[in-house]
């Protein structure tokens, strides 16, 4: 029969193997969720950067197809670039409705996810 210090001793050793095994899990988890937010985020780079180029040229496009409708190319180019000018503009006046909020908003729920 073993005797009561021979349990505590394989009482502590279980509480020990138990607590290895939870930190290990709890590092996997890290890694895991880790792992998920890095290739989102090289994903939304890589979107962003196509996005970016596509939007490059069809500027360009646009501002080439409208001074040929006004006769000037360099008044195409200005009025894309009023354009752009007019809609961050907007974007800075509504900031906090469009992306600070839901921005926020989506990091917290994917947080407490």
């Amino acid at each position: 029969m073993k005797s009561f210090v021979h349990h505590i001793q394989d009482l502590f050793t279980s509480t020990t193997d138990l607590a290895e095994a939870k930190w290990k899990l709890y590092k996997i988890r890290v890694a895991q969720k880790m792992a998920e937010k890095m290739t989102s985020f090289v994903a939304v780079i890589f979107i962003a950067f196509f996005m970016f180029t596509a939007l490059l040229i069809l500027s360009v496009g646009a501002a080439y197809w409208i001074g040929a409708g006004t006769g000037n190319t360099r008044d195409g180019f200005f009025i894309v670039g009023g354009f752009y000018l007019l809609l961050g503009l907007l974007i800075y006046i509504f900031r906090n409705a469009w992306i600070k909020r839901p921005l926020s908003n989506k990091i917290v729920r994917k947080l407490v996810k």
